[in-house]
């Protein structure tokens, strides 16, 4: 059996990470696209705007993009983020409920979604 050090598994995550984007030539937006669930409801539910969601063969991609994102993914993987397990809870049954109701989220239709106030 072999076991996969914190890069490796950081990387087998992350299918895109740091992708920059200059909006108004000033702001800097990172984008992650993940297939890990837990990693989703922590961007989530820290309202990091959910720009894509995809499924395709039983497995969702979420994609999702703000100006925290770098910092958010570095607490998830370090081990140090805190957070409201309510919200982090609600966002488990959004993105659920998102997956298996098969809702798609593209880029390109200019479809915003962002976790419900609670």
């Amino acid at each position: 059996m072999s076991y996969l050090s914190q890069e490796q598994h950081f990387k087998s995550w992350i299918i895109r990470s740091a992708e920059l984007t200059k909006t108004n030539g000033t702001t800097m937006n990172n984008s992650i696209t993940t297939e890990d669930f837990p990693l989703a409801c922590w961007m989530h539910s820290n309202a990091v705007r959910l720009t894509g969601h995809i499924r395709e063969n039983n497995k969702s991609t979420f994609t999702f993009t703000g100006e925290n994102v770098d910092d958010l993914l570095n607490e998830f993987y370090q081990g140090s983020a805190v957070g409201n397990i309510a919200d982090f809870f609600a966002s488990t049954r959004q993105l659920k409920a998102m997956m298996y109701n098969g809702t798609t989220i593209q880029p390109h239709n200019n479809y915003e979604y962002r976790k419900e106030a609670t």
